[in-house]
């Protein structure tokens, strides 16, 4: 856990009507003097429904799928001001949240939004998974190449 997670302050939560737990947390922390980083963290967390995986037919990918988001799939968010006055902190904080609440948090209220956020997941997981697979076809052995073992063939005296 890194030094910014320790120090993170929920200020609220709550569940959307299409499932979603919202958590928004204030990680704002003293830089110098009265200057603050004033920066907001969104989470947006939701299990994996089986009706997403209706549409995958490759078992392997529906089981790595499974595996990857056992957890459920999170969206993050982050909003930042820095060097704010600490006279300005409270003013600069409710501004991010007001912001993310009209923009962001109407954005993933919707009925789509889920399958969505999943649908582009899916195309990084498809990637990651084709990577997996070329790279366990491809199999070490231990020094088949008969080049020498530094460059010192490539110059001559």
């Amino acid at each position: 856990m890194s030094e910014n997670e320790k120090t993170k302050l929920l200020l609220h939560a709550r569940k959307l009507e299409n499932g979603i737990h919202v958590s928004i947390y204030d990680m704002s922390k003293k830089l110098a003097g009265d200057r603050w980083l004033v920066k907001v963290k969104c989470e947006a967390t939701f299990d994996l429904r089986e009706d997403f995986l209706e549409n995958i037919h490759d078992v392997e990918l529906k089981s790595y799928v499974k595996q990857h988001y056992q957890q459920g799939l999170t969206h993050t968010i982050f909003k930042e001001r820095i060097f704010i006055d600490e006279a300005d902190k409270k003013d600069v904080r409710e501004l991010m949240l007001c912001q993310l609440d009209e923009n962001a948090l109407a954005y993933m209220a919707g009925e789509s939004f889920p399958q969505k956020f999943f649908d582009m997941k899916m195309d990084a997981l498809k990637k990651d998974l084709a990577i997996k697979k070329e790279m366990d076809k491809v199999a070490i052995t231990p020094d088949e190449d008969d080049e020498p073992a530094d460059f010192s063939a490539c110059f001559k005296d």
